[in-house]
């Protein structure tokens, strides 16, 4: 062990309580980012859309003009049949549309390379099955009802319910709770749960809202709410309870648009006059946005790509328009706005924070043989545990071996 006299410091007695005052905070992890491509030529250049994406993010489904796909890493499937617009949390169940032209649009499902038509809810012939419970039990849709315009449809195994005046957007894990607005970007945003539509509240002062996703427990809720001047904020419920997003300075709007299953990762978007781009709000970050064009530049990825290649945003449950957030919330796929390959998969890993060759857990580093548990929180200054002081030990000092550390008397 190579132990260093450094300065006097009587920092001894006081070690304990600054460590209980501070103790909670912990160092952060660094994001591990990468990019790559994704594409068939089988699928056609001028339209196509990636739509949903299963819970690990090794399986993600979309539709083109005349079909649909489902790519399991790189591998492609084309299912001409049908556009698929939702998947199960495993990645085996699809649902989307059989269009029989004449605009004449029924509901349908595919699993294991078999397309079933489900047929139509009430006397609707145009009918778009858009989301699916990530156990795969329960469907939501809309349909074009002659007396109420657009309505709900929910399947729950062979039962059927409707709601009219209400746009589906998504469905919790469990097909419990259906999120979704009154099918305008000004309208309001409701839960329906047990056939029963509840408001959700904006934020002081503004006029609607919009949610577009929910957290597997189904206590998180993430989307926008609209000011009076149209100004959309990037907001979450919690528990019921609305809360506005940070903004990256300067912003000038924000949506959020995806969350992971437990609610640690949002992904959403937000315009400010210098940048206009994917945003994500993280716990490991404390929820601060990071645009991902910083993450990428990070890690030593030019973010090109993605700040003029990426198709527009639409209004929220828009299909097809928005990048889409895996479950576990370590795989974004996004729809490039032209050209092959035709999509971009991003993978963002947590990197648990070191010092030297060390992880940090909660603030403290167990060196092992060398100076046993450190608190390192207020590094270069760390607690040891062993030898009951504090040392002054610099990270790029430290290696496998051991390193220098000074001690303070």
């Amino acid at each position: 062990m190579k132990v260093g006299r450094g300065w006097r410091l009587s920092l001894k007695a006081a070690a304990w309580s600054i460590i209980w005052l501070i103790g909670a905070v912990s160092i952060p992890a660094q994001q591990i980012v990468t990019l790559e491509e994704v594409g068939s030529a089988l699928i056609p250049n001028e339209y196509y859309w990636a739509n949903d994406i299963s819970a690990d993010g090794s399986v993600f489904v979309g539709d083109f003009q005349g079909g649909g796909f489902r790519f399991v890493g790189n591998e492609v499937t084309i299912i001409p049949e049908m556009r698929l617009f939702g998947i199960s949390d495993d990645g085996e169940i699809a649902v989307g549309v059989i269009d029989h032209g004449e605009q004449v649009i029924e509901p349908a499902m595919w699993v294991d390379g078999t397309v079933t038509a489900l047929g139509y809810p009430f006397e609707s012939t145009q009918a778009w099955t858009r989301s699916i419970s990530g156990n795969g039990q329960v469907i939501a849709g809309t349909a074009l009802d002659e007396d109420s315009g657009w309505a709900t449809f929910k399947w729950e195994g062979s039962a059927m319910s409707t709601v009219p005046y209400f746009k589906p957007v998504n469905l919790s894990h469990d097909g419990s709770i259906v999120v979704g607005n009154s099918g305008s970007f000004s309208g309001d945003g409701y839960t329906l749960e047990n056939g029963l539509l509840e408001n959700l509240e904006t934020l002081p002062g503004h006029m609607a809202c919009s949610p577009a996703d929910i957290t597997d427990d189904k206590s998180i809720i993430v989307g926008g709410s609209i000011a009076l001047d149209w100004v959309i904020y990037a907001c979450r419920w919690v528990n019921g309870s609305i809360e506005a997003l940070e903004e990256i300075p300067g912003s000038i709007s924000s949506v959020a648009w995806r969350v992971s299953g437990d609610g640690s990762v949002i992904l959403g978007y937000n315009w400010t006059d210098s940048y206009s781009g994917l945003v994500i709000w993280s716990a490991v970050n404390d929820f601060a946005p990071v645009s991902l064009h910083d993450l990428l530049l990070d890690n030593g990825i030019d973010p090109q790509i993605i700040d003029t290649n990426v198709k527009v945003l639409g209004a929220i449950g828009d299909d097809g328009m928005h990048p889409h957030l895996s479950e576990d919330g370590t795989t974004i796929i996004i729809s490039k706005d032209a050209g092959y390959p035709q999509f971009i998969r991003i993978k963002i890993l947590d990197e648990p924070a070191t010092f030297g060759p060390y992880d940090i857990i909660d603030g403290f580093a167990d060196t092992e043989d060398w100076l046993g548990v450190l608190y390192v929180e207020l590094a270069p200054w760390v607690y040891c545990y062993d030898m009951e002081c504090w040392l002054f030990i610099l990270e790029e000092h430290v290696g496998e071996d051991g390193g220098w550390a000074f001690v303070s008397q």
